[in-house]
């Protein structure tokens, strides 16, 4: 087990596996660290939550405008 995968499953939680992608890796280590820094700064948990889920919803819209740009550069 890599170091990235045991400190993440020992401090939040998240399964990693080792033979994972490095930007998944890192995904999952972005993930944790949100989540250790919330509950440092006492942020309840609901808010945690929406506050994860609005991070999670800006990267898949930020994920999609890249691809859409790349695609139409190549065209």
């Amino acid at each position: 087990m890599c170091a990235i995968c045991a400190h993440m499953r020992t401090s939040s939680g998240v399964n990693c596996s080792c033979e994972q992608e490095p930007a998944q890796k890192l995904n999952a280590l972005l993930l944790s660290v949100l989540k250790n820094l919330f509950n440092l700064m006492g942020i309840g948990s609901f808010v945690q939550m929406i506050a994860t889920g609005v991070i999670l919803v800006l990267a898949l819209v930020l994920n999609k405008l890249l691809d859409s740009r790349a695609l139409a550069a190549a065209r």
